[in-house]
């Protein structure tokens, strides 16, 4: 028998063990982190993809002749 299968056999049934708790934890830091990362990288996405409008004051191109 497995040693997660024998810690699962001792456990009382209907009560939580110590590793379930260490699961849910490493869960909570790897959504915080994760969450974390997704906040950084939406900062670098422009708010909009519309082209920047053309600038009417700048000279036109030239004309080859």
């Amino acid at each position: 028998m497995s040693v997660a299968a024998a810690v699962l056999a001792a456990a009382e049934p209907g009560k939580a063990g110590p590793l379930a708790l260490l699961i849910v934890g490493l869960l909570a830091v790897a959504t915080v982190l994760l969450y974390r990362s997704m906040t950084k990288q939406l900062r670098k996405v422009p708010r909009t993809f519309d082209p920047p409008p053309e600038d009417r004051t700048a000279d036109p191109p030239s004309r080859p002749s």
